[in-house]
């Protein structure tokens, strides 16, 4: 079986296109916004990134050292980057 290559700095072209190609406006929006955060994320552009979360974001990190950790907020969040 072949080997199949992942390339992360490409993978949120494919959501750009569904979002080009739909006419649905709240998919749209919602695919091009994943698609952006992947983006910023793979690229490591913090503002970028920090700008597709919600003003109060919550992240989950389940078993981190046998703890489960949240984040609450942006400053816990962009604190934690």
């Amino acid at each position: 079986m072949p080997t199949l290559k992942i390339d992360p700095h490409k993978s949120w072209i494919p959501l750009k296109e569904k979002a080009d190609k739909t006419s649905n406006e709240k998919h749209k929006i919602l695919l091009n916004e994943v698609a952006n955060h992947m983006e910023a994320e793979i690229k490591g552009q913090l503002d970028p990134l920090m700008n597709t979360l919600t003003a109060e974001p919550v992240y989950h990190f389940w078993r981190v050292s046998d703890v489960n950790m949240i984040l609450n907020g942006y400053e816990e969040v962009s604190g934690f980057l």
